[in-house]
C-alpha cells in the first residue's frame, strides 16, 4: 500500500493522507477534545522547545528513548521528515544553493 503525506492546508482531497492527519482533522472538528488536548500542550510562547516536543508526542510521530536527549522517530514521523527534506532539497537546487 502506497503512503504519502499531504502538505497542503486543505487535505480533504488527499485520499492517501496518513491516519495521523485524519485523527488531527477529527480533533479539530470537535471542540471539546481539542480544548482538552490544548490544555495538555505547552503554549508555544511560553516554552517553544516543550511545545514542539508536546506536539510531536501527541501526534505520535516520535517517543523518548532510553538515551537522554534522544527520541525515536516513528514511521509516520519519518515519512513526514522525508517529504519535507525532499521538498527543501528541490527548492535549494532550484535556487542554486546545492
Amino acid at each position: 500500500m502506497k503512503r504519502s503525506v499531504c502538505i497542503e492546508r486543505d487535505t480533504s482531497h488527499c485520499l492517501e493522507a496518513s491516519p495521523i492527519f485524519a485523527a488531527l482533522r477529527e480533533l479539530y472538528r470537535k471542540k471539546s477534545p481539542l480544548q482538552a488536548m490544548s490544555k495538555e500542550i505547552t503554549s508555544r510562547e511560553a516554552d517553544y522547545s516543550k511545545w514542539y516536543n508536546d506536539i510531536v508526542q501527541k501526534a505520535d510521530m516520535a517517543e523518548h528513548s532510553a538515551v537522554r536527549g534522544c527520541m525515536v522517530i516513528k514511521p509516520y514521523g519519518f515519512a513526514i521528515w522525508e517529504k519535507m527534506k525532499s521538498i527543501l532539497d528541490a527548492k535549494f537546487k532550484e535556487t542554486g544553493h546545492v
